[in-house]
């Protein structure tokens, strides 16, 4: 039998709080080969665990994931769109990345955007989007880990992203 730490880091979809945790998994042979979705899924989507700020219980999203302290992440863009009573404000998360970065990052998001079925996201007056990219240490060195929309359009997506895409580049020209 194998025993496998998994260590984790969670935000709640309902309080937005967060919650790093740790968990051991016996397994009879071994799982180092899994993916990120296959860890997720060994760890039942994380149902069974409560939110300690508002009590739901399986509302998370995954932000960080390893196994037996092998992080392949070696750091993450996170990218959040509020919309308030039709104003969208987007904001990226704290961190360094270079203008570069940011470019290829949205252009990964934008793509990834395009092979959603934009008929089962509609707009709303309120709504909300989260976008996680991962900076991987191996190839294909980025993945679009995370898009969670509620409330608003791809189409409206997709023209926030290029505004800010507009913006990064025009500070790479000044």
């Amino acid at each position: 039998m194998t025993f496998n730490q998994i260590k984790y880091d969670l935000g709640c979809r309902t309080c937005k709080s967060r919650r790093p945790g740790i968990s051991i998994i016996h397994s009879d042979s071994q799982i180092d080969y899994m993916s990120r979705d296959q860890l997720i899924a060994e760890m039942n989507d994380f149902r069974d665990i409560e939110c300690e700020n508002c009590g739901n219980s399986g509302n998370w999203l995954v932000f960080k994931i390893q196994l037996n302290d092998n992080d392949e992440v070696k750091n993450q863009f996170k990218l959040n769109i509020i919309k308030k009573n039709g104003e969208a404000s987007i904001t990226p998360e704290a961190g360094y990345f270079s203008p570069l970065d940011i470019d290829f990052v949205l252009m990964k998001i934008l793509q990834k955007l395009n092979n959603l079925n934009e008929l089962n996201y509609s707009s709303k007056a309120n709504g909300s989007a989260f976008l996680m990219v991962d900076f991987l240490n191996r190839a294909p060195l980025t993945r679009v880990t995370i898009i969670d929309i509620e409330g608003i359009s791809i189409k409206d997506i997709k023209q926030y992203i290029e505004i800010l895409r507009d913006q990064d580049l025009n500070e790479i020209r000044n």
